[in-house]
């Protein structure tokens, strides 16, 4: 049945990517601006790169400009040239070069997160990272879940919170309960999670 073989093709590839980045040399959480160029710098020189995002799309704000209007302005044209990203010259009277380069959000998303893939990052969109692994003073990897499992609050250790930050009460134990805190054990969700971790022990990353 062809959707069978569809279904199998995904999930091998899908898999096949994230056995490939268990093991990273620099690991990236949130593929906004910042995050997709550096990755791009990053696999371009070499260094195996992967990006964790918690949304299903990539590029963070970028996307709504500048309050919602779809246009951006830089100071320098550096990443833009690099990048292929089309821009415009503006005069300024308050920026160092007199200069401001215009140009379209969603060319610049775009952009970024193609680059980025060409130059070999490997990207996880939904996928959250919720903690970092530390031996000896060295950050290790990173202890990441599934967003869906975190916003539907699947996970059996994780406690919903009203909005001033306090355990809701529905589903609370009686230990909760009576302590009127969520148990120092409870924050730390690390059963059932993946974890990605850096081969560079004890570097700078």
């Amino acid at each position: 049945m062809i959707e069978t073989d569809i279904s199998r093709v995904i999930l091998e590839e899908y898999n096949r990517r994230l056995l490939e980045h268990l093991e990273n040399d620099v690991v990236i959480v949130g593929a906004g601006p910042a995050g997709l160029a550096a990755s791009y710098y990053l696999a371009k020189a070499g260094v195996k790169t992967a990006i964790l995002e918690k949304r299903l799309s990539i590029g963070g704000g970028i996307w709504g400009g500048a309050a919602g209007y779809n246009v951006i302005a830089v100071e320098d044209n550096e990443i833009l040239d690099e990048f292929g990203i089309t821009a415009k010259k503006q005069k300024s009277l308050y920026m160092p070069k007199g200069i401001l380069y215009i140009t379209d959000a969603i060319e610049f998303a775009t952009a970024l997160a193609y680059k980025a893939k060409k130059a070999g990052a490997e990207i996880f969109n939904l996928i959250e990272a919720e903690d970092i692994i530390v031996k000896k003073d060295v950050v290790e990897g990173v202890v990441v879940n599934n967003t869906a499992i975190k916003l539907g609050f699947l996970h059996p250790l994780q406690v919903p919170r009203g909005r001033n930050g306090t355990p809701c009460r529905i589903g609370c134990d009686a230990q909760r309960e009576k302590a009127g805190a969520v148990p120092e054990q409870d924050k730390r969700w690390f059963y059932g999670c993946r974890v990605f971790r850096s081969r560079r022990r004890g570097e700078n990353l």
